[in-house]
């Protein structure tokens, strides 16, 4: 079996068409090139978000927190359609790493015939610099036709290390925010900067957040 093809519950409450689609999603997004490939599989007016960016297919708007701007790339040529900010931003996470590969675990439907699914999975990463990392992640998603195919209106992804959304696939984060970490005696000690714990060594630091 492929390793883009997520389990599903015995139920199956999960469309098939939707099964069907993440599997090609996935071998899609870890095809360096394929960017205007990957934006067609959004609707015209989609929501994608990674981390704290948001670009929006209609309007072109791509946000980083809460500012709205555009995000200059000579290398981008505009696509059409009004996807030009997904494909912009797709550049981004691909500008640090040579080479992905996602493993979808386990895809959840949202009740029988539902278009709105979770899904969670794993994704290895070998980066420009020789460095690796292997992430735990999980996605929420709505789907809905357009010109007779099956897309995605809205994307969202969740990965588990903030360090790994700043340093590895390029995004945009706050500079300073803080994470609490609960010690074996109960108490609780502020973390600033994202500097995560011991698993991301190598990978995270308060000078990659300068």
């Amino acid at each position: 079996m492929s390793q883009y093809r997520a389990d599903v519950p015995a139920s199956n409450l999960v469309k098939p068409e939707i099964r069907d689609y993440y599997e090609h999603f996935y071998a899609v997004s870890d095809t360096p090139d394929a960017h205007q490939k990957y934006a067609e599989l959004y609707t015209k007016n989609a929501k994608l978000i990674m981390a704290s960016n948001e670009a929006n297919g209609r309007d072109g708007t791509q946000r980083c927190g809460n500012s709205p701007h555009v995000v200059e790339d000579s290398r981008v040529l505009r696509a059409t359609d009004g996807l030009t900010e997904i494909v912009k931003m797709r550049h981004g996470m691909w500008e640090k790493v040579a080479k992905r590969s996602h493993k979808p675990t386990k895809l959840f439907s949202f009740g029988g015939d539902s278009d709105e699914v979770m899904l969670y999975g794993t994704v290895d990463y070998e980066l420009k610099d020789g460095r690796r990392a292997n992430v735990d992640w999980s996605a929420r998603s709505h789907f809905t036709h357009e010109d007779g195919q099956l897309k995605m209106d809205f994307y969202q992804v969740y990965l588990v290390s903030f360090c790994v959304a700043k340093i590895v696939l390029g995004l945009t984060l706050p500079r300073t925010q803080q994470l609490w970490h609960e010690q074996s005696d109960s108490s609780y000690h502020e973390l600033s900067d994202f500097t995560l714990q011991t698993q991301y060594i190598g990978y995270c630091s308060t000078r990659d957040f300068a």
